[in-house]
């Protein structure tokens, strides 16, 4: 009987001691905290690549052990393919000695698992307050495209209930020896000590497979007519947004649609005479966009000197008039005329006269 009450005593020693020791275990250190996120997210028809990022973002510096997240996602973009989940990378290189983490896409449909691995505390990293660190990109590949204009609604994992939470494990900063503390959103109980930037209440949106469409237009560069009354003068036009789809028509001042193939969103317009000229670009995915360029016969220097040298721009130069086949006015313009030092002729502008016009100008008399 004496020998059964000293082994439970013996028993009661160890059960305290190892209770102990489970306390010292889950002690946090007060102050800190971690701010974990996706970041840098792309996509293409069939994949998706995101970093996963840490912000110490605390009152107290710390040395990291190690980390897990569970990412979830919308699982009607996995449209009947079949999902590979891998780390590619893009690790920071304070973080290089972290050991790897076991990847899992298909157990939990919607849910990818970066389960936990931790170093032990002699061989953390230190890391201070404001430091911004990426724990790796990651990349989901589908057998398949994703579902045109689906939305991947990428958030994290709070917590471990059937799922991987996201966790940080971290000891004080510049400890050795000790225990792996473990930070969550529900650890430590009085003050958590992860928050996430996506959440269930608030995702990532990322559109997959989705028509962008361009909503303007500009002139970025051009090719000018060499010869008065040429028609060699080229304008490239860059569309803004890159639009996804490539084809486009346009129409040059009002004349037959023609078809243009875009390159990193820019085409070009040949054939352009001398003087202003409207161009509207459409397809069939989005409202057309206009813009207006102006094509110059002559380089900028002689240009210069023609306007502020022996330019002459009244009324008086005359009336440019246009005639049916009957020698009746169909449209008459003012006409002005830009020349240079020695008085040739550099540059005409036409301006409408719209129905103001001067029937004094009769076709004998322009003509003669």
């Amino acid at each position: 009987m004496k020998k059964t009450i000293n082994n439970s005593k013996g028993i009661v020693g160890l059960l305290l001691c190892l209770l102990l020791l489970s306390f010292a275990g889950n002690a946090q250190v007060a102050g800190t905290h971690f701010a974990v996120g996706l970041a840098n997210v792309t996509s293409t028809s069939t994949t998706i690549e995101m970093d996963l990022q840490l912000t110490v973002d605390g009152s107290v510096n710390s040395r990291l052990l190690g980390f897990s997240a569970g990412i979830n996602y919308n699982t009607a973009i996995v449209n009947g393919g079949t999902l590979t989940f891998e780390y590619i990378g893009g690790r920071s290189q304070a973080l290089s000695t972290f050991n790897p983490n076991t990847l899992n896409s298909a157990n939990t449909p919607g849910h990818l698992r970066i389960a936990a691995s931790s170093l032990s505390s002699a061989s953390g990293i230190d890391v201070t307050i404001g430091q911004v660190l990426t724990l790796g990109r990651y990349r989901l590949t589908n057998s398949v495209a994703w579902p045109s204009a689906s939305n991947a609604q990428l958030w994290l994992q709070n917590t471990a209930s059937g799922r991987t939470a996201t966790a940080i494990s971290a000891t004080g900063f510049g400890v050795t020896s000790g225990g792996v503390y473990a930070y969550s959103t529900t650890t430590p109980s009085g003050s958590p000590g992860v928050s996430l930037n996506q959440t269930s209440t608030s995702t990532l949106t990322l559109m997959l497979n989705a028509q962008v469409c361009a909503t303007s237009a500009s002139q970025t560069a051009s090719s000018e007519v060499t010869c008065f009354g040429g028609s060699n003068g080229s304008s490239t036009i860059t569309m803004s947004p890159t639009p996804t789809v490539a084809s486009i028509t346009y129409t040059v001042d009002g004349g037959s649609s023609q078809s243009a193939t875009l390159v990193n969103g820019a085409f070009t317009v040949s054939n352009l005479t001398a003087g202003a000229h409207e161009i509207i670009i459409s397809n069939t995915f989005f409202n057309p966009v206009t813009i207006e360029i102006e094509m110059v016969e002559y380089d900028i220097s002689s240009l210069a000197i023609a306007l502020y040298g022996n330019q002459t721009k009244s009324i008086d130069d005359g009336i440019y008039t246009i005639y049916d086949s009957q020698n009746n006015i169909y449209r008459q313009y003012n006409l002005y005329e830009i020349r240079d030092q020695f008085n040739a002729l550099l540059y005409e502008v036409r301006q409408s006269r719209g129905d103001n016009i001067d029937f004094s100008k009769n076709f004998t008399n322009i003509t003669t």
